[in-house]
């Protein structure tokens, strides 16, 4: 099907400034080129979703005008500024075309003979080919069962088995069965964009019943069935040059069992031996143990890693059943590159060689092939390192032998030759499984001596003593998300899936620009049995994106992985939870330490990459929580952020390091960015330049950085060196400085342009990037860190992006694709938070005639900002930095521009920023109104203004509630101070104004006070004009700590239950009723008075319909106290 699209692109408001001789032209979200011999003139990336593959493109200039002045060349990497020509690009240029969206890049401006020539209009008009992803065997729906296998053998299935997971057998008809398997093998990485045909269980397998046959499983009976394991060569190639024996993300394969289909037997190989003998088989033994990862990143474990004091060694025992003694040894071995190394091996303490080799890649291992004459039952390898103080990373061996035929328990057997074939040991069964995934049993087999079977040339047999249990039997539904549609999708581990709907509920209500949005909570265990045939594989969630976003209606504009990951996907490292709840998307096999920094990269954007480029073409987030109390206390974060208001969403934090060598001045850069942010921000800047060191570090810039951050903010980025715990070798801000950030709801978005500050995948630690977001009491709501080594270059273009695109049309998700997407910037960025957080601001668009505006207005008192040109000895000579002034005064103002000027204003020069440019109007202070009203200050505990004589808890939150016509004084710390006992508190830098208003705000802060005391409270607040507002109360202090329970009765109910809130604090609390699925059905808030409340439910829904027989979830928050429960229905 061909769709016909027309876009109208018009030109954004332009922004002038001059630079030196020059003009630069600039508008919102623009970008510029980065190459020398061409102007800076900007242009505009879009990334556009038309639904399909777009086929055919044309464009037209529909008006275009001449601009003045004449625009600045590039400047190269070594500083100098290349002269241009003529400069003349297509309208737009096509830059990605797959999957469903596309990617244009719009050129408004040319250059022709010196002059300036924009293109203010252009009509594109573009054919799209509308397509969707095939299901290739999709089964008979019905209920399924999924069966867990660790090993390749033959499994059996009981009676029992089926109970447990929740079927009744006698209802099945085990000739109607089919089991079903994804392949047990990895999904190969650089392929999965581009199936178009998905069939994720694509075998059928044999399975064979023992029972009777009237078509009724009943006790006693089961079925059995042979099942491959996840381990071997061919089955885990990661990428077209990564293949490994053991899968790296897994230990447990899946086989599916369905029912109701057409009757079917399988087949037995009629096999009896007449004259059974000894025979001779060839096979391979492969000896592998993952318990290490020396580079903490990418997919590489080892067996090993040992340093030579003087010599290093590796020494194992392994067994071999019935072998002849010769027979080779393959070693599998890696060494650091650049050095000549000497081995030895040992078998059975016979030297069978030693070489001296060198090392020419890390990621290809060094192999040895060496024969042997002494091969037994129980042997021991030794391998001999002798070059001191290097490290021997010994990977796996296998090998190479002739056998008898003899079992212990179990036995692969291959012939090299047909004949009648006597095994040794007690056998009970033999399947043939050259096909692993059609094993057919053999019948006529004798077992009274040994076990005798006729064999086939060239043909593999399983034989053992009996069957093997599976570890776990469950229920499962292998195509639940085939369907279905959503705008914002949710990615969670199942244990932290009910803390994750309570992010769902708020987000139904809270979803930027969609009115009525569609939200959904999908687990991990759904995805993988959806489309990696139930195992995991982090590639199986690229699979469930890509068909979302074919398939699903609507398809869903935000993915938020929810849990933390790491490279230790099967938990080898035994974190308790387990480090890897959402699977990462990690690369490489890099091997040694050295690689710590820049090897194996990992990145989130790879699971929504749909044009091949690396970049996300769908905003993407995670949040690294554990456990669902980090869940809970991170939503709770996020909605007050979202709610939050204030001065602190106008202010920007720039940091730098002190690095100022060219090409990579710190403080250039950060120059840079900050001139890229909107002009009406307010920003403090702290640079390495400006401070001293003291020793090793720079203490007073830190504690400022911290005291600043603490304040809050809507933006922070810094620039420079960093790694995963600290930015700036002297140490400017550390990971451990997050937990003494006070800032609660007022986060900002936090750009770190360094290396290693997003590195989240350890299993033993957090990084800067992620735990700055995950921590509940502040730090930031969200930030795009590196997860690997970035250059500075990278991160500049990145952070200039940025900057240019920082606005409120966009969320933090958004904001972060389309920076990432065209910057030239690594792609080895993560954004840690919700994507669809939005960004906030107070912006001013415009002012009716008439009317009176609520909004910020800032006046400095000398001029709009103080240059200041600071000598620092770098060869770039003098970098000029611009630092804003303290505001002096936050209030309200009439479109008159009748506005209230603080004490103490000299004549000087107002400022006024509107919608385009600005103005300057001269102020006369003489014979103004004076303010004589000193401002109302109500203490609030609980939500309730504090009388006198009223009591409080030990320790709490108590709220200060300020008004004046005059707004408040925010000069000075202490114009807002509450004395609680003898301790007092300044909280002017803390306070905010209600949303939309600049007369009424408030300021909480926490307290702890010795219980049983009488308690004197006093609270003072002062206005622009002088006048202090002051209130005292005296309080009593309870003696017994706060509790909270909740009484469901009756329970279990016929329909009707009361909920009982008990507590020693009054308030409002909020309940919420569930069914099992995380439908929120029943929406209540409840008054707590004298420590009671009741909640009666009807047993009805939100529409008033009486809900199913069932269980169901309750909710109950008052406070910071949070209470969960159950209830039966019965009727």
């Amino acid at each position: 099907m061909i769709l016909l699209f027309s876009l109208l692109w018009e030109l954004p408001p332009l922004r002038v400034d001059t630079v030196k001789n020059y003009v630069l032209y600039r508008f919102e979200g623009c970008g510029y080129p980065g190459r020398s011999g061409v102007p800076v003139l900007p242009f505009q990336d879009l990334h556009l979703k038309p639904g399909g593959k777009v086929e055919r493109i044309k464009w037209e200039v529909l008006e275009e005008e001449y601009l003045p002045g004449i625009p600045p060349p590039c400047v190269s990497p070594d500083g100098s500024m290349v002269p241009y020509g003529n400069y003349s690009p297509p309208p737009c240029s096509v830059l990605g075309n797959s999957h469903g969206y596309l990617d244009l890049r719009i050129f408004p401006f040319v250059l022709e003979d010196g002059k300036i020539k924009v293109r203010k209009k252009i009509k594109i008009d573009f054919e799209v080919r509308k397509e969707k992803i095939r299901i290739k065997g999709k089964r008979k729906g019905g209920e399924w069962i999924k069966i867990g296998v660790l090993e390749k053998g033959v499994y059996r299935l009981d009676y029992e088995d089926i109970e447990k997971a929740g079927y009744n057998p006698e209802e099945i008809n085990p000739k109607s069965i089919r089991i079903f398997s994804g392949g047990a093998r990895a999904i190969n990485m650089s392929e999965v964009l581009y199936d178009t045909i998905f069939d994720f269980l694509p075998y059928t397998i044999p399975y064979y019943f023992h029972g009777d046959t009237d078509k009724i499983w009943e006790e006693g009976e089961y079925l059995y069935f042979y099942a491959e394991d996840l381990e071997g060569w061919g089955k885990n190639e990661i990428t077209s040059s990564i293949s490994l024996y053991k899968n790296p993300y897994a230990d447990t394969n899946f086989y599916w069992l369905t029912w109701g289909h057409d009757e079917i037997e399988y087949p037995r190989i009629y096999s009896k031996p007449s004259n059974p003998r000894d025979f001779l088989f060839p096979d391979t033994v492969h000896f592998e143990q993952d318990s290490t990862c020396p580079s903490f990143s990418g997919l590489r474990f080892i067996w090993d890693n040992i340093m030579a004091s003087p010599v290093a060694v590796f020494e194992r025992k392994f067994k071999l059943v019935s072998p002849e003694p010769e027979g080779e040894i393959f070693i599998s071995l890696h060494l650091e590159t650049g050095s000549q190394y000497v081995l030895s091996f040992y078998l059975n303490d016979e030297k069978l060689g030693e070489d001296t080799v060198s090392s020419l890649s890390e990621t290809i291992p060094l192999q040895f092939l060496l024969p042997c004459t002494n091969l037994r039952e129980e042997n021991t390898l030794r391998v001999e390192l002798h070059n001191e103080g290097k490290i021997l990373y010994f990977d796996y061996f296998e090998v190479y032998y002739t056998k008898h035929g003899k079992i212990e328990k179990e036995g692969f057997f291959r012939a090299s030759a047909g004949g009648d074939v006597k095994i040794e040991g007690n056998g009970s069964l033999v399947f043939d499984v050259t096909d692993p995934f059609h094993a057919l049993e053999l019948s006529g087999v004798e077992y009274e001596h040994g076990v005798c079977f006729k064999m086939k040339e060239g043909r593999k047999y399983y034989v053992a003593d009996g069957f093997k249990e599976p570890v776990g039997v469950r229920g499962g539904d292998p195509y639940s998300l085939f369907s279905g549609g959503a705008n914002w999708v949710a990615i969670t581990h199942p244990s932290l899936l009910n803390a994750v709907y309570e992010l769902a509920s708020w987000r139904e209500e809270h979803l930027d620009t969609f009115s009525s949005p569609i939200v959904r909570v999908v687990t991990t265990e759904e995805i993988y049995n959806n489309f990696s045939g139930g195992v995991k594989d982090p590639s199986a969630i690229k699979r469930f994106v890509i068909w979302s976003q074919y398939n699903w209606n609507p398809s869903p504009s935000f993915y938020f992985l929810v849990g933390s990951g790491s490279f230790d996907y099967r938990n080898i490292f035994g974190s308790s939870p387990p480090s890897d709840l959402v699977p990462v998307h990690e690369t490489g096999t890099l091997i040694s330490e050295n690689d710590l920094l820049s090897g194996n990269p990992c990145w989130d954007g790879w699971f929504t990459d749909l044009s091949g480029d690396s970049r996300g073409d769908i905003p993407i987030g995670r949040l690294t929580a554990s456990t669902p109390s980090e869940v809970m206390e991170w939503i709770e974060k996020l909605i007050n952020y979202e709610l939050s208001m204030g001065p602190w969403r106008f202010t920007a934090v720039i940091l730098a390091d002190d690095e100022s060598e060219p090409p990579s001045s710190n403080t250039y850069m950060s120059e840079q960015i900050s001139f890229e942010l909107p002009e009406w921000m307010y920003r403090i800047k702290i640079y390495g330049e400006m401070y001293t060191w003291e020793g090793p570090e720079m203490n007073v810039a830190r504690e400022n950085i911290k005291r600043t951050l603490s304040r809050g903010c809507a933006w922070v980025s810094y620039m420079g060196h960093g790694n995963i715990e600290q930015l700036a070798h002297e140490r400017l801000f550390l990971r451990a400085d997050i937990g003494d950030l006070t800032n609660g709801a007022k986060c900002p978005f936090f750009y770190f342009g360094t290396c290693n500050a997003g590195y989240f995948d350890r299993p033993d630690e957090r990084s800067l990037g992620d735990y700055s977001v995950l921590y509940p009491y502040g730090g930031a709501i969200a930030s795009l860190a590196p997860t690997r080594a970035t250059y500075a270059s990278q991160n500049y273009s990145l952070g200039l992006r940025l900057a240019q695109l920082f606005s409120s049309k966009h969320t933090f998700g958004e904001l972060c694709m389309e920076a990432l997407r065209t910057s030239s910037g690594s792609y080895t960025y993560t954004l840690f938070g919700d994507p669809a957080t939005p960004i906030h601001f107070h912006e001013i668009s415009s002012i009716p005639a008439g009317s009176t505006h609520s909004g910020v207005l800032r006046l400095y008192g000398d001029g709009d900002i103080i240059v200041t040109s600071l000598p620092y000895d770098t060869s770039l000579g003098y970098i000029p930095v611009v630092l804003d002034g303290h505001p002096l005064f936050k209030g309200s103002m009439k479109d008159s521009i009748s506005i209230h000027l603080p004490y103490g204003f000299k004549d000087s020069a107002l400022v006024v920023y509107w919608y385009k440019g600005k103005s300057e109007i001269p102020v006369d202070t003489q014979n103004w109104y004076k303010d004589g009203t000193p401002p109302s200050v109500k203490i609030i505990y609980q939500g309730k203004e504090l009388e006198d004589s009223a009591y409080i808890a030990p320790q709490g939150e108590i709220a200060l509630v300020v008004e004046d016509e005059s707004g408040v004084d925010l000069r000075n710390e202490k114009n807002i101070s509450l004395s609680v006992g003898e301790e007092t508190h300044f909280l002017a830098f803390d306070f905010r104004y209600e949303e939309g208003s600049s007369q009424k705000g408030w300021v909480s802060v926490p307290y702890t006070t010795p219980p049983g005391e009488k308690l004197t409270l006093w609270a003072s607040a002062k206005d622009p004009a002088g006048n202090v507002g002051v209130i005292k109360r005296t309080v009593y202090v309870m003696e017994e700590e706060e509790f909270f329970e909740v009484l469901p009765y009756p329970n279990p109910s016929h329909g009707e239950i009361t909920f009982y809130i008990r507590g020693n604090a009054d308030g409002m609390a909020r309940f919420s009723i569930y069914t099992v699925a995380g439908r929120k059905i029943v929406d209540a808030i409840v008054s707590v008075n004298n420590g009671k409340g009741e909640f009666h439910w009807d047993g009805k829904d939100k529409l008033g319909r009486d809900v199913a027989n069932g269980l169901y979830i309750w909710r109950c928050k008052a406070g910071h106290h949070v209470k969960f429960g159950r209830v039966v229905i019965t009727r």
